[in-house]
């Protein structure tokens, strides 16, 4: 085989041919690409791409005779499956495992009898839980922390997709566990026996399945923003400025049925992380110039060129500002819609 992978559990190890011709001991380092893969992979793989190759290519000036506009998909596509490996690492590493029962109790053989329940399985049944209660509160307090810390996000407005995706991963771990018979087995022994904490679980529960509606429903609503996401990660002005007109009508619609979203502060949030990322954008296509042999750094470039790029840049951003003015008009007379936005593209 020209390649093969052999694994363990803690490590994957890897070889690899490069060249199409046998191995010997002469050639065996040119030939044979090797090495180690932490487990699991797709971190490893994440670790790779945030910390070696992102920075690599996204720093690069040099790309021959490639076109701007094939440079800009590439880059754009580079990071967009860097933005899907960070998000499959966060959800991976937020998931929740909630207290069992013990086993001791066999409690999915419980007869739901106030005779059959002994003490211990209701002070044991009452602390289970009472810790659900509390993992649940957690998750909701630091949910609102986690949304807050994106305000100062320069990453882009992709980071609220990868935020509600992950926040999503981990509130259906605990909600698809909290459905196992174990666990309706555990509340009906609390609320049978009118334990402490069965008193408390009905407004927990209530408030998790809130949280499970609200992040699937910003999920669904951003997902409808990925392909404007693609244009203003490309740093091409042409592709920013295409997409302004459709962004904005993607915004008066989110604002109409969302229920996140639909708040003018939760959204004049959304597009200031999306005005600043323009901006980035737009810096990004300022200092580079294509040529023949490859890409003129900034100090670099002729006047000519450098101004003519000025005015494309001031062009993008005034197409943004006048969507943006035309979508404010729209939100004011809208009935469906809960108020303006206080944001401005500076």
């Amino acid at each position: 085989d020209s390649q093969g992978v052999h694994s363990g559990n803690k490590k994957l190890i890897y070889f690899m041919k490069i060249a199409p011709v046998a191995v010997t001991a002469s050639n065996v380092k040119q030939v044979l690409l090797h090495g180690e893969i932490s487990h699991p992979p797709f971190r490893c793989l994440e670790t790779l791409m945030s910390n070696l190759y992102e920075p690599g290519l996204l720093s690069r000036s040099d790309w021959a005779k490639a076109s701007q506009d094939r440079v800009g998909d590439f880059l754009a596509a580079t990071q967009e499956f860097g933005d899907s490996l960070r998000s499959v690492a966060d959800q991976t590493h937020t998931v929740l495992l909630i207290q069992q029962p013990d086993a001791s109790f066999d409690i999915d053989k419980v007869q739901l009898h106030r005779a059959h329940i002994s003490l211990d399985l209701q002070a044991h049944c009452d602390d289970i839980l009472a810790s659900w209660i509390q993992i649940i509160d957690d998750i909701i307090a630091v949910g609102n922390h986690g949304y807050s810390r994106l305000e100062n996000d320069d990453n882009g407005p992709r980071t609220d997709l990868i935020f509600w995706k992950s926040r999503l991963s981990q509130i259906s771990s605990i909600h698809d566990q909290l459905k196992e018979r174990n666990c309706r087995q555990v509340v009906a022994v609390a609320n049978l026996c009118k334990t402490k904490a069965s008193k408390l679980w009905r407004v927990a529960e209530q408030q998790l399945t809130d949280a499970l509606l609200a992040a699937k429903d910003n999920c669904k609503n951003l997902m409808n923003f990925d392909r404007y996401f693609n244009a203003l990660y490309s740093s091409d002005p042409k592709q920013i400025a295409d997409s302004s007109t459709g962004f904005m009508s993607m915004v008066f619609t989110t604002m109409q049925f969302a229920k996140q979203y639909a708040s003018p502060e939760q959204m004049a949030q959304f597009l200031k992380r999306t005005f600043r990322f323009i901006q980035v954008s737009l810096f990004k296509y300022l200092m580079s110039q294509p040529d023949a042999n490859g890409y003129k750094p900034f100090w670099h470039q002729d006047s000519d060129t450098l101004i003519a790029k000025l005015h494309t840049a001031v062009s993008v951003i005034g197409s943004w500002r006048t969507d943006f003015h035309v979508l404010r008009d729209k939100l004011a007379t809208a009935p469906s819609t809960k108020g303006m936005l206080s944001v401005e593209m500076d």
